[in-house]
């Protein structure tokens, strides 16, 4: 235990400077709250976030990023936020990149970066579960502990949280890296990506494909081919991409038109509306 805590004494806790890019974070996240300060009717929460395993299961498994900014306004609509703390070792993986949209979301982030060769084992997990614990001792008025993590873990903190501190506990957690025990014991689990925000992470994909088949005369851009080209460079599902392109069909930023490949033959393809996707703010010719 006195090495655990004194690892957890070289761990670096990032306290980020707020930026342009983004709202200024409401200090009243992170005050502590009185027992009787709940105006409204939403239950108090604190978020736990294991970015770690949120964004690399997004990334081995969907080829997406997280989306914390979209999930913590989704968070608000539903409870009255005490904070939402964020752990992760951001020095490798290209993890870093999310940082600028993690402060935009929350002011406490955890690096739980090792400074020392004491240990080789990953110790984000035990310094998550160090917090929960704390919390759950020094602010009993939290009705609701959310985590965002699928690692199996986090068993008996859950265990803890519900049958001795009488805690709800919502667990987020990724399709395809989530501990089925872990869903059983929750209050409520839920899983992501969505998919709408699946088929949303797609679009770039599909514009990006565009743009490139718009400067090369000789593909015909006919709508199975270009689902299995963009699901082969993508490593993704045929039947997804083909899903994006009749959403995006529906939505008037792609449109069929005929196009002659022979004499007195044509074939329907696939073209971009780019007025109404740069409109939409997913394309900039500037």
């Amino acid at each position: 235990m006195k090495l655990f805590h004194k690892f957890l004494e070289k761990t670096k806790w990032v306290r980020p400077q707020k930026t342009e890019q983004c709202e200024e974070v409401s200090e009243k996240q992170t005050e502590e709250t009185p027992a009787n300060a709940n105006t409204d009717d939403k239950p108090t929460a604190i978020a736990f976030v294991d970015f770690e395993n949120w964004f690399y299961s997004y990334k081995n498994i969907y080829k997406i990023k997280p989306d914390i900014i979209g999930w913590r306004d989704e968070l608000e609509r539903e409870y009255k936020l005490k904070d939402i703390l964020v752990f992760a070792d951001f020095s490798q993986g290209g993890i870093d990149e999310k940082l600028a949209d993690i402060r935009c979301a929350t002011n406490t982030i955890i690096e739980t970066r090792k400074t020392t060769d004491d240990s080789a084992k990953d110790m984000t997990d035990f310094i998550i579960l160090d917090y929960i614990y704390q919390y759950a001792y020094k602010y009993p008025e939290i009705e609701t502990f959310i985590l965002f993590t699928g690692d199996s873990h986090f068993l008996y903190a859950v265990k803890f949280l519900e049958q001795v501190c009488h805690k709800k506990v919502i667990i987020y957690g990724v399709k395809g890296a989530f501990s089925e025990q872990l869903k059983q014991i929750a209050s409520k689990a839920i899983e992501l990506p969505a998919t709408e925000e699946l088929m949303k992470n797609v679009y770039p994909l599909v514009i990006k494909d565009m743009y490139y088949v718009s400067s090369r005369p000789n593909i015909v851009p006919s709508f199975m081919a270009t689902a299995r080209s963009i699901a082969g460079k993508n490593d993704l599902s045929e039947e997804l991409v083909r899903a994006v392109l009749n959403q995006m069909i529906s939505e008037g930023l792609l449109y069929t038109k005929n196009r002659r490949v022979d004499f007195n033959r044509s074939i329907p393809v696939l073209a971009p509306d780019w007025r109404k996707i740069e409109e939409e703010g997913l394309w900039s010719f500037e």
